[in-house]
């Protein structure tokens, strides 16, 4: 029988529609027309209260304006920067090596577990009290109370890391025969790093805020010891200032950790790219498909 004369060619593969610049802007806008609102509320409800209570934003903004023509913010960000990142880079060195070991020892992590759990139980308040006796007045405290209270969080996050390494991929790495190096670069640096980055972008968060909260009790110098002198002097306006500066700080160190974690993780990017190819040409060839006619009756 001849072969039949229709065409077995299969219909290419459609290609998936770029993202539409609404799409890619929505973000964007929705943080901007978000803060607008926020900012029409507050120039709405100001003019109700004096200004030592809520001063209108353009007060806030004459005093930061007012900071950085008296050079008064790089030494305050500084030193909290220093208190922020050395206590949070102590942390990760001490907390995350213990927590490394803890997860491949038992006896180790049975060891440091109770002492993990009493730490992260204890208010940074009484670290830094006792740092204050230890310590006196000056950045070591500071550095201190940071690392002793985001440390136990990257211990546990540490030896999570290691709980959840899937035993088949060690014996997928044995039967390849990785060792050494190229072991730890396939199997564990992935593994770890999707692991340990989400925790560090919330000690990070943490270490600013207790940086700063140290400053205002016991440390002369940074944002903390400026925040305390605004409040003594009943300059309001400074102070909402400053913790402008403080959100302004801790959004950049978010956004440049959570831009080395694409660095780190280009896999987790490329999966989630891939995620939504297959979204979109699941849609395009559900556009594309014939439709069924009614059936003459």
């Amino acid at each position: 029988m001849p072969n039949s004369p229709v065409s077995k060619t299969r219909p290419a593969a459609a290609i998936p529609p770029a993202r539409p610049l609404g799409q890619t802007l929505r973000p964007g806008l929705m943080g901007l027309l978000s803060l607008v609102i926020l900012l029409l509320l507050w120039q709405g409800i100001a003019p109700r209260y004096p200004n030592v209570i809520l001063p209108p934003p353009a007060d806030v903004a004459l005093a930061l304006a007012r900071l950085f023509g008296e050079g008064q913010i790089w030494p305050a960000v500084g030193a909290t920067t220093l208190h922020a990142l050395g206590g949070f880079c102590l942390a990760v060195v001490v907390g995350g090596g213990l927590g490394l070991l803890a997860g491949v020892q038992p006896l180790l992590q049975a060891a440091l577990t109770p002492i993990c759990v009493a730490l992260l139980g204890t208010p940074p308040i009484a670290w830094l009290v006792l740092a204050m006796v230890w310590f006196g007045l000056g950045h070591t405290n500071s550095i201190f109370t940071v690392a002793v209270t985001v440390g136990p969080m990257v211990f546990t996050g540490a030896v999570d890391a290691m709980a959840t390494l899937n035993p088949q991929w060690l014996e997928v790495a044995q039967v390849y025969q990785l060792w050494g190096r190229n072991r730890f670069r396939c199997l564990y640096w992935p593994h770890l790093m999707s692991r340990l980055l989400p925790v560090w972008v919330a000690g990070l968060g943490l270490s600013w805020r207790v940086a700063i909260m140290s400053e205002v009790l016991a440390t002369p110098n940074g944002i903390g010891a400026e925040l305390n002198t605004a409040r003594a002097n009943l300059d309001t306006a400074e102070v909402m200032a400053w913790i402008v500066i403080t959100i302004a700080l801790v959004l950049a160190s978010d956004t440049l950790l959570r831009q080395g974690q694409q660095r780190l993780l280009p896999w987790q990017q490329e999966k989630a790219s891939q995620q939504r190819l297959r979204r979109s040409c699941a849609t395009a060839q559900s556009d594309l498909s014939p439709v069924r006619l009614p059936a003459d009756s």
